[in-house]
């Protein structure tokens, strides 16, 4: 049998131990609570930041700027002058041209040596290297299509015909001037 005293020993020390587990616990429990407020706490700070994102994003979007108005203005007043006329800028030029010969570009990326020697010989473009022909080959096609463009917009225009008349009479009664002169 044990004695008294033992026992008494004992329980002293497992009731310390117990009690030592329990802070210990509840430490662990307050630490838990404090990290878990604190997570709830940035989510909320982040949420919030989120809306305030939001909100200014969607102000910066109602003062939006209008480009066709923006793109009028730079053109001036020349350009509003015929709805129903186009006039070709050199703006609208340049990006004909830039379009014509990417146009030319992608067309001959394509083609072999054999093929690009042959069309060398039929448009008088001398070879160097693949690559700078090729470049020559789109330009002078793009010169030539634009020269083109140019020219058939000028045979679609009508020629103005200003009729002069020589009429002795009417010169000798405004006294030989011309009646702009007058």
């Amino acid at each position: 049998m044990v004695s008294p005293r033992v026992t008494e020993r004992v329980d002293q020390h497992l009731k310390s131990v117990v009690d030592h587990n329990r802070q210990e616990v509840e430490l662990l429990k307050e630490t838990r609570l404090r990290e878990d407020n604190a997570r709830k706490e940035s989510e909320k700070e982040v949420e919030r930041l989120k809306d305030e994102i939001a909100k200014l994003q969607t102000s910066q979007k109602k003062g939006g700027t209008n480009p066709k108005r923006r793109m009028d203005a730079a053109a001036g007043a020349s350009a509003l002058k015929g709805k129903g006329v186009v006039v070709a800028s050199p703006v609208v030029l340049t990006s004909h041209r830039e379009a014509v010969l990417k146009a030319a570009q992608r067309d001959l990326r394509v083609i072999k040596k054999d093929a690009v020697t042959r069309i060398c010989e039929e448009e008088g473009v001398s070879y160097t290297t693949l690559d700078s022909t090729k470049e020559a080959i789109a330009q002078a096609r793009t010169y030539k299509a634009v020269a083109d463009d140019e020219i058939n917009k000028d045979l679609g225009k009508p020629d103005s015909v200003v009729e002069v008349t020589e009429d002795e009479d009417d010169s000798e009664k405004s006294g030989g001037c011309d009646s702009a002169d007058s």
